[in-house]
């Protein structure tokens, strides 16, 4: 993806993002960190269809926002504190998605989950000034931009898929001997 595809994806998603209602934003912010997660964790691994697979699929080892978390930490692409973070963001979005009705940013179990979000705790003027919303959406932000940086830095490391084995016929007078 060029530079400049990627800046218009990322100025769109972030107008619609920011502008959209409480149960919309919190969809579309995870939304964004799995879609960035899964072109990490492809951009990565073998270019085959069979690992294409894993992501497509339901039911694939990848295709979940929690396992690609995870997967990304195994490989060493996160820290424990943006796993700890991205699991709350998770836990957010489950939360709006799962509730028909009465969930926003001001409920409790919302507020508690945003409150942890270490993030944007960087800045010394967020932990008590930022509404859980804005933390929220800062938090994503800034996820966002650490997973772009690290895809960035991995392009180059792409795995490879082994060639197979070339096999040597063993001479006779090489084998040992049977007892």
């Amino acid at each position: 993806m060029t530079d400049d595809t990627e800046g218009n994806r990322w100025k769109e998603w972030m107008e619609e993002f920011q502008s959209e209602s409480d149960r919309a934003c919190a969809v579309l912010g995870p939304a964004f960190l799995d879609d960035q997660l899964r072109e990490l964790l492809k951009s990565f691994l073998v270019d085959d269809q069979r690992v294409a697979d894993l992501f497509a699929s339901s039911m694939g080892p990848l295709a979940s926002f929690s396992s690609r978390i995870e997967m990304a930490f195994a490989l060493g692409f996160l820290a424990p504190r943006e796993v700890r973070d991205l699991n709350l963001i998770r836990k957010v979005r489950n939360e709006f998605a799962h509730q028909l009705a009465g969930t926003s940013f001001v409920s409790p179990k919302v507020v508690s989950w945003c409150s942890e979000l270490a993030q944007c705790d960087v800045f010394s003027w967020t932990k008590d000034t930022l509404s859980s919303r804005n933390r929220f959406v800062l938090s994503i932000v800034m996820l966002a931009n650490w997973i772009s940086i690290r895809r960035l830095g991995i392009q180059n490391t792409r795995r490879t898929v082994q060639r197979e084995p070339k096999h040597q016929k063993a001479k006779l007078g090489n084998l040992p001997s049977l007892p």
